[in-house]
């Protein structure tokens, strides 16, 4: 959800079975927001769903979850908290 500060309106993102740039899952609780530094246009979330991070220029999100049948994908769905080093590398603490 952003809230516009000027006219105290709130636009909500929301899941759309339809596209692929909208969030992942309808079961999405978000657990933690942070604004990376290495692209400051980019919202990394954490939630329960797995990644989603929204571009901030063009109102879209792209994902990461867990893929059983990747071992390169998140260890768990369910992501706790994120964190980006001074490298641009991030750090994704999850419950697996």
């Amino acid at each position: 959800m952003k809230f516009n500060k000027n006219d105290f309106s709130f636009k909500t993102y929301t899941y759309d079975p339809e596209s692929e740039k909208s969030l992942n899952s309808r079961a999405n609780y978000v657990r933690f927001v942070m604004r990376s530094k290495s692209n400051p246009k980019e919202l990394w979330t954490g939630t329960t769903s797995g990644i989603n991070i929204f571009n901030l220029d063009d109102e879209t999100f792209r994902y990461y979850v867990h893929d059983l049948e990747n071992p390169n994908s998140l260890s768990h769905q369910n992501v706790l908290n994120i964190y980006e080093d001074e490298k641009g590398y991030f750090w994704i603490s999850t419950y697996g």
